[in-house]
């Protein structure tokens, strides 16, 4: 049977679902700040979704991935104060030097997975994107 992915929409059913998943031997809780729904489209997670969610990882001493997809999603990350970003932002419109900055202002480690983006040039933009992120020590 087909398990989905647990979809929050309270804070405390943010919370509920991160405290069962440490119960059940969690290591690390990944949150999808920014959810492909359509090809076309990235429905980001509410702030107080993705906060709660943090808060209560954190205070079982659980580190937060995120996969934070597009400019919106990489907000919500960085507002929520996740550890680590899963994934280089797929699409990268609206990206500034400030989201950078404040990436490494939180000390935001960043997993880029340069294999599963591919490496055409249609992906330049995503290693632009990475490679700011390590001139600025990030």
């Amino acid at each position: 049977m087909l398990k989905l992915l647990p979809q929050p929409s309270t804070p405390r059913e943010a919370t509920n679902i991160v405290r069962r998943n440490i119960d059940e031997g969690a290591d690390i809780i990944k949150l999808f700040t920014g959810s492909n729904v359509s090809p076309a489209r990235v429905l980001p997670m509410p702030d107080d979704v993705a906060v709660a969610a943090v808060a209560a990882a954190h205070r079982r001493g659980k580190l937060v991935f995120a996969h934070p997809s597009n400019v919106a999603g990489l907000e919500v990350a960085l507002r929520a104060q996740v550890d680590v970003l899963a994934h280089a932002i797929e699409d990268t419109r609206g990206l500034t030097a400030e989201h950078l900055r404040r990436m490494r202002q939180q000390n935001k480690a960043l997993v880029p997975t340069l294999k599963l983006l591919g490496d055409g040039d249609d992906r330049k933009e995503i290693r632009d994107e990475i490679r700011r992120y390590a001139d600025l020590g990030g």
